[in-house]
């Protein structure tokens, strides 16, 4: 660690400089990624929390428009 320290000092504008870089190059990473959320829980109709997401919709469709995901954990199958 002490060479690296001594390195680091030597050559403090390199450094500085590699940190820049860094930063901008994680901040270009960043906005190539994007900004859209997406609250799409659909997945493979054959899937658990996909069934789940069918039964509440059934059972309960003033619920329908909730943001929340629930998900119950169960020994027994699931019946629609």
């Amino acid at each position: 660690m002490k060479g690296l320290a001594r390195w680091c000092i030597a050559h403090r504008r390199t450094v500085i400089v590699g940190w820049v870089v860094v930063l901008i190059a994680a901040n270009a990473a960043g906005l190539a990624a994007g900004s859209s959320y997406n609250s799409n829980f659909k997945g493979p109709s054959t899937s658990g929390s996909q069934l789940a997401i069918n039964l509440l919709t059934k059972d309960f469709p003033q619920r329908r428009g909730d943001q929340a995901a629930i998900v119950f954990e169960s020994k027994a199958p699931i019946v629609s």
